[in-house]
């Protein structure tokens, strides 16, 4: 093996230095920056640009955070940037940096007096004002509160609404004296501002340089007044709020508000308040009582809507009962029983829903049966819900014992809410009920077979379904059946009963059996289904063929396959090779996973023309040697000679799967559209002239191009170019292009297009959100 020799002293010594700057630098990167200001870090800082390096800002925090709470330390913080402030040539991106953080460091101990003496003029410049309230708005104390006084006393324009905005935040009671006059200034932004910082501050004092002003009435100054004394309990605050509700210039809205407040600051006159606003015609007024309903207090709210119910107008009546659903008070539950008989559908539907929701009892849900029995459509859906919803004593037992023994109509309903309800220890009821002799009674029992039936019930369902007379109730059966056995923990024996009794059965109940099969969708009922397809009974096969044409998936493609095969009759034989054509397609996955030898067996069956070409072309996305050797052999057929040709190419080209992938982004997701799993994905950016190249390394026919979007449904291009060529760098002109579509778009190309390259370019003018590919996919 060759060596290089190693360098001799000389050459050595010259690489010292160079090796001693690598060191550094590396040290550089790797050390991390000291948690302390220094001299430099804090000169650093005052030229701050955040344009530019944030080196000195990053230390300043990391010093803040090392700091926590040691007064010592956050006070020589303070200090530290404090001097920064005092520096001419500190520029502006500095001060709002440094004040910033000073508002979170400050104190009433550590805002010293040396500190406040350089914030304070901050406060009364236009252009460094908000840089200092930073600072300052935080710090509580009479001393900042004084400074914030004596900077409103003089400042004017901007500066002033700013001072008024943190006057506000901070409530401060004695700045009153210094706003109250501008409640009447000739700007309109600083009387708004003033008024507004009045009603933050909220005091007695506030409210009444508020109520005096020259225009009381104005939105701004109401909309103060009410925050006055929503935040304060002054003693006048009734006076206040009868005074905006009774004054007729007060927007309607602020005057709701104030009528609001005073339901809660007078609790025994709010019933009778909201009584005669429900009697009214103003709808704004009356939504604001609706809403009050549920969270006031007043002893007497709920009796005295329940009194006064009818003499309100059928509108405000159902919504009077919505609220008292809400409010969930038991005294109302007789009211509603008698306003589920009103003669307004409406208040009845209201009353029927919010009965449900209330403390029920036995004769509640006795109530709530006869009208879910009696009543057809909405009410009687209703009706049931409710029941459904409806718990408290007596109520549970109500429902079985109707289940168990009430007159049919009854009966059927209190079965149906057994299942509704999740009552389990129904079940032997639900059970019995199968052998009743009216159809509604054994209705209700499937129904709720169906959603809590358990395992054991399968053989009752199952006998049921197979001697019932009755075709209006299997639907019913078959879902019960299906569910009970699904819940059977048993998965490799719970089919077998279902399966024995169509094995055993007469041709009219294997046909009333067969649809259970497919919704049990496992391998023991696809397999029943192949015995039947195979049967003598012409219709029996048929509509087994016909089962497994329809199965979820692909889970039945073999059985398909071999009644093609197999089959006596030519007509089931023809079903099974076009489901089983269905099912390859439904199962479209990476060339290594392609049926084909299924496939193949297909066109050994296959007589139609049609059929085989398609059949060569469900054989053209394998890459097994099987598949390539058959698509020689079919070269030579005069029929099939030219798909079989283009199919060697393109098995020749899938056995190189997956294809190379390249992008003008995302390039690390590629392979993630070729991975045969639809829960990966490539995305990128929708961007003008985005583009995939696919290149198989060698040409191959391309007549169809599959863009799956599968979980992704919006995630396409809004229009497409493809391009099919040998030489990506001349790829000649677009050989498809259209509009893409949500969840698969499908592109098909002109006969005889062949390439090594395909490129798929997004042509939208001006794409927006994600351009998104699941799976890729070339016939």
């Amino acid at each position: 093996m060759f060596r290089r020799p190693l360098p001799g002293p000389l050459p050595l010594l010259l690489c010292l230095p160079v090796l001693a700057l690598l060191a550094g630098c590396a040290g550089l990167l790797r050390a991390p920056e000291p948690a302390v200001m220094d001299a430099g870090s804090y000169s650093a800082l005052a030229s701050l640009e955040y344009g530019g390096s944030q080196r000195a800002l990053e230390r300043l925090d990391r010093s803040i955070a090392a700091a926590g709470k040691d007064p010592d330390r956050v006070a020589g913080l303070v200090s530290g940037m404090v001097q920064v402030l005092r520096q001419p040539q500190a520029t502006f991106d500095a001060w709002q940096a440094i004040c910033q953080r000073l508002g979170q460091l400050l104190g009433a101990q550590t805002a010293d007096d040396a500190t406040l003496a350089v914030l304070a003029p901050m406060l009364s410049d236009a252009r460094l004002v908000n840089a200092a309230r930073l600072a300052l708005e935080p710090v509580g104390g009479p001393k900042v509160d004084a400074l914030f006084v004596r900077a409103l006393e003089g400042a004017s324009g901007p500066t002033r609404l700013a001072l008024l905005q943190s006057v506000g935040n901070r409530r401060m009671a004695e700045a009153v004296r210094v706003i109250a006059p501008l409640l009447v200034d000739a700007d309109g932004p600083t009387a708004e501002a003033a008024a507004k910082a009045l009603g933050s501050i909220g005091t007695a004092a506030a409210l009444a340089a508020l109520e005096a002003a020259p225009s009381p009435s104005s939105p701004a100054v109401v909309e103060a007044r009410l925050a006055c004394i929503a935040r304060e309990p002054v003693t006048d605050g009734s006076e206040a709020l009868r005074a905006i509700y009774g004054d007729a210039g007060v927007p309607k809205a602020q005057r709701a508000a104030a009528w609001r407040g005073l339901l809660v600051r007078e609790p025994s006159a709010a019933t009778q308040r909201v009584v005669v606003v429900l009697e009214g015609s103003d709808p704004a007024f009356k939504q604001v009582a609706l809403e009050a309903i549920a969270s006031l207090r007043s002893a007497d709210l709920v009796q005295g809507l329940c009194e006064n119910l009818v003499a309100f107008d059928h509108p405000t009546q159902a919504a009077v009962i919505e609220a008292l659903a809400r409010k969930g008070d038991p005294a109302a539950v007789a009211t509603l029983l008698s306003a589920a008989k009103s003669a307004d559908a409406s208040v009845r539907e209201a009353a029927i829903a919010a009965l449900g929701m209330l403390p029920g009892s036995r004769d509640v849900a006795m109530s709530l049966a006869e009208i879910a029995e009696k009543s057809p459509g909405r009410e009687g859906s209703l009706a049931f819900h409710s029941l459904a919803r409806l718990s408290g004593p007596g109520v549970g037992a109500a429902v079985l014992a109707g289940a168990a023994g009430a007159e049919p109509a009854m009966r059927a309903v209190f079965l149906g809410e057994i299942g509704q309800r999740g009552m389990t220890e129904g079940d032997p009821l639900l059970v019995a009920a199968l052998a009743a002799s009216d159809p509604s009674v054994r209705r209700g029992a499937l129904r709720s077979l169906e959603a809590i039936g358990a395992a054991g019930d399968q053989g009752a369902i199952l006998a049921w379904l197979v001697g019932s007379p009755d075709r209006a109730e299997t639907g019913l059966a078959i879902r019960a059946l299906v569910n009970v056995t699904k819940r059977n923990p048993d998965a490799a024996g719970r089919d077998r009963p279902v399966t024995d009794a169509l094995d055993s059965g007469t041709p009219a109940v294997r046909l009333r059996l067969l649809p259970v099969l497919p919704r049990l969708g496992d391998g023991p009922a696809a397999d029943c289904a192949l015995r039947l397809a195979l049967a003598s009974e012409s219709n029996v096969a048929a509509t087994a063929a016909g089962v497994l044409a329809q199965w979820p998936g692909d889970a039945a493609l073999s059985q398909l396959v071999e009644v093609s095969e197999r089959s006596a009759d030519s007509a089931v034989r023809s079903a099974a090779l076009r489901g089983a054509m269905r099912a390859v397609e439904r199962r479209r996955s990476i060339p290594s996973r392609e049926p084909s030898d299924l496939v193949a067996r297909l066109l050994a069956r296959a007589s139609d023309e049609q059929d085989r070409r398609q059949l060569v072309l469900l054989l053209s996305r394998g890459s097994s040697d099987a598949a390539l050797s058959l698509a020689r052999k079919l070269q030579s057929d005069p029929v099939l000679g030219a798909d079989a040709k283009d199919a060697v190419l393109a098995i020749r080209a899938n056995r190189d799967w997956p294809p190379a992938l390249t992008a003008s982004a995302g390039a690390e997701r590629l392979a993630d559209m070729v991975d045969g799993d639809p829960q990966t994905a490539w995305w990128a950016p929708a961007s003008p002239n985005r583009w995939i190249r696919v290149d198989f390394g060698r040409s191959r026919p391309v007549r169809v191009i599959t863009l799956d979007q599968t979980g992704r449904v919006g995630d396409f291009p809004e229009r497409y170019e493809v391009f099919v060529t040998n030489d990506p760098d001349e790829p000649g002109a677009a050989r498809a292009a259209g509009a893409g579509e949500t969840a698969k778009t499908v592109i098909r190309l002109p006969q005889g297009i062949r390439g090594r390259y395909v490129v798929i370019r997004d042509a939208s003018r001006s794409p927006e959100g994600t351009w998104s590919v699941t799976e890729l996919q070339v016939d």
